[in-house]
């Protein structure tokens, strides 16, 4: 008995650890292969004849079903604009298989969806997206920051969800970031047309070389703004104008994976530059406290940055 138990207790224990992978897809293929596994040792337990045995032993299938069942549902999260604050909410109404593609804290990932359309991920950046697109509508969800090439079919609008807006195009190019915690999204357009409104009546139909923000819920006008600096993470690469430090920790935070403990006036301060994201957190520093007067320590896993005095 016992090995028997052993033996149905290594599939529950990979199947609890399959669920656990929350840092990359969890394919079909794998979730398919559990479920192989467990047919293949319930196919071996259902051949004894000891009625106690069959029945523990369909009762730890149940177990490890329901578990198969927690990782098809984590696999199938689907977005429903204006109902959560966070991607891990949103729950599936069982009308679609979703796939979530999360790229790891100093990563980047690219994709090709199935209709030619690309999305370049930054990092710690989270996708969800139907592993089919319908006949009339492409939708996919997006926290935290993606450069999007959209092929045209206009029988099928692409429309991206954030937290704090919904961009509708035919096909174009643009950059759009909305990380956890900040409050905005901003949509850079770098060719083509889109639409973006704060998932309400409020929309704005912008044109190559602006900006949108949705602040707070409230949609701000598009500015012209240089498309450069908000599309060359793809080359590894920060570059601020007049920005304020808050701003560039908050995208280092992103990309590095640091707490930032910024001091008293450090927030304000403005910095124009360059920073090359292929260079360790300390020379960043280092370039950083260079060109805006001030200083910083690490202690505890963390980068205190204050004012010079």
């Amino acid at each position: 008995m016992a090995i028997e138990k052993d033996n149905i207790n290594r599939v529950v224990h990979r199947l609890i650890e399959l669920a656990k992978e929350k840092e990359r897809i969890v394919p079909q293929c794998e979730i398919d292969e559990a479920w192989s596994s467990i047919e293949e040792d319930a196919n071996v337990v259902f051949g004894i004849r000891h009625r106690r045995k069959i029945r523990y032993y369909y009762a730890a299938a149940a177990v490890a079903a329901a578990i198969v069942a927690v990782v098809l549902l984590f696999n199938s999260t689907i977005f429903v604009p204006g109902k959560a604050d966070d991607l891990m909410e949103y729950m599936s109404t069982g009308e679609g298989n979703f796939t979530q593609l999360v790229t790891p804290t100093g990563s980047k990932n690219h994709v090709t969806f199935a209709d030619g359309s690309e999305i370049w991920m930054n990092s710690g950046t989270k996708i969800v997206y139907p592993a089919k697109f319908s006949s009339d509508s492409r939708e996919i969800y997006i926290e935290g920051e993606a450069y999007l090439k959209i092929a045209h079919n206009a029988e099928a609008p692409f429309t991206v969800h954030t937290r704090e807006a919904k961009v509708r195009v035919l096909g174009t190019t643009f950059n759009v970031a909305s990380y956890p915690g900040e409050n905005h999204t901003e949509v850079v357009l770098v060719q083509g047309k889109v639409d973006v409104s704060n998932g309400g009546e409020s929309h704005v139909v912008m044109s190559p070389g602006e900006l949108a923000e949705v602040r707070n819920g409230e949609l701000q006008q598009p500015v012209r703004v240089n498309v450069d600096s908000y599309i060359c993470w793809i080359d590894d690469q920060l570059v601020f104008h007049n920005d304020p430090l808050a701003k560039v920790f908050g995208r280092l935070k992103s990309h590095y994976g640091v707490e930032f403990v910024l001091g008293p006036g450090v927030d304000s301060l403005k910095v124009t530059g360059k920073l090359n994201l292929k260079e360790d957190i300390d020379e960043v520093m280092r370039t950083i406290s260079f060109t805006s007067s001030t200083t910083y320590s690490k202690t505890n896993g963390k980068i205190w940055v204050s004012v010079k005095e």
